[in-house]
């Protein structure tokens, strides 16, 4: 009894601390990195009546973000207020498919929740304008929708649904794989008391496999339409020279990408900022930084190897999450493309499919508990540091993020404007 109590008090505790650390962050300069200045600058064409000329990224943010300009947010509060909220919106809307969808426990949903949220990869997302906390957000509450509208009522059913649709389609113009949230939709269907009463429930997964197989090959050749020219451009490798070439090294780009989000530890947090001559020794930030892209790999291995075991100890309860999270994957595998943050969206159902797989091998439930334990420990340590840093950025070192060479080169004069 004291031990559950202690146990609260702790979860409770950090949670409240978290709560307040992330709140901090509305004051934080904006980070920028990857298509950052170009979401911006879309933005400032949208707000000033220029329109969207862009043949890159998708509409759905910069819209977003030349909302907040009109209802008087044109600011980092605004931008950072955004993703917090989105935060919070998704954290709220994952919680109930964790219960739901994959039967864990409220303090199981609440350790998620809680690791999600100290994940390094979130506390840097926190201050980007980029798309991920907002697709998050948008993600998570149409799988909520789904979970909530099955086993109801066809009126409760159909309600459910076109509200579902509706954001699906708001997803899919914030982040191109969005897409994965029509398959969830397709299945969602096939899972009504109706199909199910026409067909069995292997009938309806392979009908299920034979239209996305359809629905892929349709979505490869019409491409230059349904996404942005240099979105179907970057998947013109398919159909050149060598394409399993690409793909063996975009599943090893995957596994490193999980295994740095499993760690815990980006692979350049200790990137060293001045360059090293060739006469002088190796110093000890590249010495680290080469000894993490080393250890994510088998981080991401460990990581996968748990998330597939989870998928097979739920093969007999396949649900529109499921659904989901295969079209995502299926999607990133063919992007021949890295970067850790694409799989920030779906980290909550990456820990909740891991902690399946991970109950689904024989060990005992004492070293089980102790063996969770000690991971979360560590990984929240790690978290805090990634919070410290980013609170110390925000309130005692602003320019950091203006002296990378990076944001210097691109997108200067939209971020003047903004």
């Amino acid at each position: 009894m004291l031990e559950d109590m202690s146990r609260k008090v702790i979860l409770y505790g950090l949670l409240a601390a978290l709560v307040i650390a992330y709140a901090a962050l509305i004051h934080s300069p904006l980070r920028f990195a990857g298509d950052s200045p170009v979401y911006l600058c879309d933005a400032i064409d949208i707000a000033t009546g220029k329109g969207f000329h862009d043949d890159h990224l998708p509409p759905g943010y910069p819209r977003v973000l030349a909302a907040l300009e009109l209802v008087g947010l044109r600011s980092n509060v605004g931008i950072v207020g955004l993703n917090l909220v989105s935060m919070c919106v998704g954290l709220a809307c994952i919680a109930v498919v964790l219960r739901r969808e994959m039967d864990l426990s409220a303090r199981e949903t609440g350790v998620i929740c809680l690791l999600s949220s100290l994940s390094w990869m979130w506390v840097q997302l926190a201050t980007f304008p980029l798309t991920e906390m907002l697709y998050f957000a948008i993600s998570s509450l149409v799988l909520a929708l789904l979970s909530q509208a099955r086993n109801r009522t066809a009126q409760q059913f159909a309600a459910c649904f076109a509200a579902a649709t509706v954001l699906a389609v708001a997803g899919f113009s914030v982040r191109t794989i969005g897409a994965a949230l029509l398959v969830a939709l397709a299945f969602a269907v096939l899972e009504t008391a109706r199909m199910r009463s026409l067909m069995g429930r292997r009938w309806a997964i392979g009908l299920f496999v034979v239209g996305v197989l359809a629905a892929s090959c349709f979505g490869y050749t019409q491409r230059d339409r349904i996404a942005s020219r240099w979105y179907a451009g970057a998947l013109g490798y398919l159909s050149q020279g060598h394409p399993l070439n690409t793909t063996e090294e975009i599943v090893f780009w995957r596994i490193a990408e999980v295994g740095e989000l499993t760690q815990n530890i980006s692979a350049t947090a200790f990137f060293p900022t001045s360059a090293t001559l060739p006469m002088d020794s190796i110093s000890p930030s590249v010495l680290v930084t080469l000894q993490l892209r080393a250890t994510r790999f088998v981080f991401g291995a460990a990581a996968a190897v748990l998330i597939l075991a989870g998928f097979w100890a739920r093969r007999r309860r396949f649900s529109p999450v499921d659904a989901y999270l295969l079209g995502y994957f299926g999607i990133l595998f063919l992007w021949p493309y890295d970067d850790p943050r694409f799989f920030a969206p779906v980290l909550p159902l990456l820990f909740a499919l891991g902690w399946i797989g991970l109950r689904s091998f024989p060990i005992e439930a004492r070293n089980l508990r102790r063996l969770a334990i000690a991971y979360s420990i560590v990984f929240c340590v790690f978290g805090t540091v990634a919070m410290s840093d980013s609170l110390y950025v925000t309130y005692f070192d602003r320019l950091e993020p203006w002296r990378r060479s990076e944001e210097r080169r691109v997108g200067k004069e939209c971020r003047s404007r903004w």
